[in-house]
């Protein structure tokens, strides 16, 4: 999306008019090159949790993003 206050408005409309019982989980995972460190985070907002973690050197980024939506599912489940 080239606007941004288009996008804004977008987040904001499906993160302020959600149902009851639904819960928003945002993941990261990343790969700093320079170092070859990884990591990975959740964020829960409505929870105010918010959990992240140093994986093993040369992880991949699809391993750290995995990574971040497992342990977010089982912090949930």
């Amino acid at each position: 999306m080239k606007d941004k206050n288009a996008a804004n408005k977008m987040f904001l409309m499906m993160t302020t008019n959600e149902p009851e019982n639904h819960v928003s989980v945002f993941t990261e995972g990343s790969v700093h090159e320079e170092s070859n460190t990884t990591t990975c985070a959740f964020y829960i907002p409505k929870l105010e949790e918010k959990q992240s973690w140093m994986l093993s050197k040369h992880t991949s980024i699809f391993s750290a993003e995995l990574t971040a939506i497992v342990e977010a599912l089982k912090f949930l489940y």
